[in-house]
């Protein structure tokens, strides 16, 4: 887990030594009930996608540098402005994103 000051936030990643996450699932991972586990419900990451976009942050999925996956979030400094998130948890599943305050 690293963790950077940037400007106007912080910038943390955590990288795993898992088998990673496909291309064609990165696009799904964040969407409630998706799961590639026999026992998982596809919940956790949904949460924590929900979480990160309540506090005005972004998150993303990639490939970590020992082979397993990346996340990263991005959260501003002063949190969001307004307060409805614009969630996209459609069958794009885009990272959540809302405005920050300048």
């Amino acid at each position: 887990m690293h963790l950077q000051p940037t400007e106007g936030g912080a910038r943390l990643w955590i990288d795993d030594d898992g088998p990673g996450i496909g291309p064609e699932d990165r696009l799904r991972v964040f969407e409630p009930y998706f799961t590639t586990k026999a026992k998982g419900t596809g919940l956790g990451l949904a949460i924590v996608h929900r979480i990160v976009g309540d506090h005005g942050g972004t998150i993303d999925v990639g490939d970590g540098l020992d082979g397993g996956a990346r996340f990263e979030i991005v959260l501003p400094e002063k949190g969001p402005i307004d307060e409805e998130p614009s969630a996209s948890l459609s069958d794009t599943a885009l990272p959540l994103t809302r405005k920050t305050r300048p």
